[in-house]
């Protein structure tokens, strides 16, 4: 069970892989701290586990954060903290650690591992979209954020270890570079010939290996430290997808220095208009959070501005949510139900943009990775996917489409009354 992000989700995929596939008692979970209720929705799939008798390991933020509490939940055998997460070692050792019930059924029981064997089990399902971590970790310190706590410092995979995880994988038709802050990718590597030393450089060298991936995404990007060499390569591989998504948070420059963000609201939107102006149709997702101690009206009212002048569709937004042991949580709170109508009005802003942009990309040609079969949104035997722009597209076609197919499709209107927004489209053959 994985919460969280797609660094979660990209080290749950490595975590399966060598997994024996025999322990049929075992669960695990990957956990997640961003918010108090990640944490708790992460020890609630502890004790669902737990109750239906699986013998339970937790990974993950949480779990690192807080091993004393989720170690003494009922059913968990281990806790394992992020800085084991991937080693096969650390899990082969607490597997070998649980007593070994009897097998009525004769499969290998929990704990009954070989002395030194290792499973590496390789899970071959249709492949849409892949997040590869090309970093965990993050330097700075934001004062709301607890995840530094659960993840240490920035700490970068070398060009060989990514191209490695990237070979690894079934043939997938996007690939999602992922990490705790991918735009501090490379600052901790030795610079040495050959070897790319920042986001930039790590596209660059990777389209050049991997010219079969036909589509390339980035997760959440901190745009105020990235310069002119990422707006170039960006723009100019057509390979990577037109939709960025900002680690923005707010809107107004004092809540911004409050947050100790690396970024103002000029250097954001410098970052924005550089892209838009090599890059027209990009598609610009954020990060937002909704009444961060402190905030004013007007401060609020800044960041509406803000999301409306960079012209943000694609909103990510929540409350703000106190974390133990950050510098947030001492600043004077702001009410529950405050903070969740400015999220919820942030939410509509952010879905009326989207609207008018699904709508003025009708009638245009795209590509669409398949997702799913039979879309509930289209009257007729159809499937649905992604767009480049991230826009879910509901396909109608006769002919045979598979999960995992990247195809050409004309896009013609958007579908009633959905949120997000979504559109739909015909095959071209």
């Amino acid at each position: 069970t994985t919460h969280g992000c797609r660094l979660n989700g990209s080290e749950s995929r490595d975590i399966q892989n060598f997994l024996p596939d025999t322990l049929h008692d075992l669960a695990v979970v990957n956990t997640c701290a961003v918010t108090e209720e990640a944490m708790r929705q992460s020890a609630q799939s502890v004790r669902a586990l737990a109750r239906e008798g699986k013998k339970v390991l937790v990974t993950g933020c949480a779990a690192t954060m807080q091993p004393e509490f989720f170690a003494g939940l009922a059913g968990v055998e281990a806790v394992i903290p992020n800085g084991h997460k991937t080693d096969p070692q650390r899990w082969h050792a607490a597997i070998t650690a649980i007593p070994a019930p009897e097998s009525p059924d004769g499969q290998l029981p929990v704990g009954q591992v070989s002395q030194g064997e290792v499973v590496h089990r390789q899970v071959h399902l249709p492949v849409v979209r892949q997040a590869v971590a090309i970093q965990t970790g993050c330097d700075h310190a934001c004062t709301f954020c607890a995840i530094p706590q659960g993840r240490g410092r920035n700490l970068s995979r070398n060009l060989e270890e990514i191209c490695a995880a990237i070979e690894a994988l079934p043939t997938p038709q996007e690939i999602v570079l992922t990490g705790v802050d991918i735009s501090a990718y490379g600052l901790d590597l030795p610079r040495r010939a050959g070897h790319p030393y920042d986001l930039a450089g790590l596209l660059e060298s990777l389209v050049i290996r991997f010219p079969h991936v036909p589509r390339w995404r980035l997760s959440s990007l901190d745009a105020g430290v990235l310069d002119a060499r990422f707006v170039d390569a960006f723009c100019s591989i057509p390979s990577v997808a037109p939709h960025l998504h900002l680690s923005l948070q707010a809107g107004d420059d004092l809540i911004l220095k409050r947050m100790r963000r690396r970024h103002s609201t000029a250097t954001m939107r410098q970052f924005v208009e550089a892209i838009r102006h090599r890059r027209p149709d990009t598609a610009i997702g954020a990060d937002i959070i909704a009444g961060f101690p402190t905030e004013t009206a007007a401060q609020f009212a800044n960041t509406q501005q803000h999301l409306a002048d960079l012209d943000v569709i694609w909103g990510h937004v929540f409350p703000y949510s106190a974390r133990a042991n950050t510098p947030a949580a001492r600043m004077p709170q702001l009410a529950l139900e405050t903070k969740r109508q400015r999220a919820k009005i942030l939410r509509m802003d952010c879905a009326q943009r989207a609207n008018r942009f699904v709508a003025e990309m009708a009638d245009t040609t795209t590509t669409v990775v398949i997702e799913q079969a039979r879309s509930k949104h289209h009257p007729h035997a159809s499937f649905s996917g992604k767009t480049p722009h991230f826009i879910t597209a509901h396909v109608h076609t006769a002919l045979q489409v598979q999960r995992g197919d990247l195809i050409k499709v004309r896009l013609t209107s958007p579908t009633p009354d959905q949120q997000p927004p979504s559109v739909f489209a015909n095959l071209i053959p």
